[in-house]
């Protein structure tokens, strides 16, 4: 079976049906259309440049792997090739040991392209390096909805808990960055007043 649209165009769903079919042109425009989102996921969980393309490499496989048993009615694919990665990159961090000496604090060229480093660039490094020490059931609800943007329910699908269990992690979460951001500025590692509002995509941080 070959698509018969032009498949830059074709939906996710289309993709996977035709990935499981063994399509490998298919699988090609599935793997550029959503590499990058899975790469800043696994990087913003692990802030660790190997670990986050260990773990998009290998959530890709899995995708040609398994295509076949993406069952629709359990979600979208996105839920699905994000649960996927989120395994991935979980496998990865358990042989990680919990220190800096296991962040890379170096960004790549894709997640940070601009020359001049503003306060606000500042300030959102040192909120996705504080995220990273967050213990993972709070870092992933961090991540995916504050970061990711997935609405409550996808990332109760992902991470395959209720609705409920999200919401509250999300909130301790958050109490968590703002504690640690505090202390932060305490040490005197930031500039006064500069703690006071970081903002996760359309969450804050106060």
């Amino acid at each position: 079976m070959t698509l018969s649209v032009d498949q830059e165009n074709t939906d996710d769903m289309a993709l996977i049906s035709a990935i499981a079919a063994g399509h490998r042109d298919s699988f090609e425009v599935f793997y550029r259309r959503h590499r990058n989102t899975v790469y800043r996921f696994a990087w913003a969980m692990s802030r660790s440049v190997p670990v986050a393309e260990d773990a998009t490499q290998d959530t890709f496989v899995m995708v040609i792997e398994h295509a076949s048993r993406f069952d629709r009615k359990r979600g979208q694919v996105l839920s699905w090739l994000f649960g996927c990665a989120r395994n991935k990159v979980v496998d990865r961090l358990r042989h990680l040991p919990v220190d800096d000496s296991a962040v890379e604090t170096v960004e790549s060229g894709e997640l940070h392209s601009t020359d001049v480093e503003t306060d606000a660039d500042r300030m959102s490094q040192r909120l996705h390096r504080a995220v990273t020490f967050l213990p993972l059931p709070f870092r992933e609800v961090i991540v995916l909805c504050d970061l990711q943007e997935f609405s409550y329910a996808d990332a109760a699908v992902i991470l395959d808990c209720p609705v409920g269990t999200v919401r509250s992690r999300l909130a301790r979460g958050r109490l968590q960055l703002r504690r640690w951001l505090d202390r932060e500025s305490e040490n005197g590692k930031t500039s006064s007043g500069q703690t006071a509002t970081l903002q996760l995509s359309g969450a804050q941080v106060r």
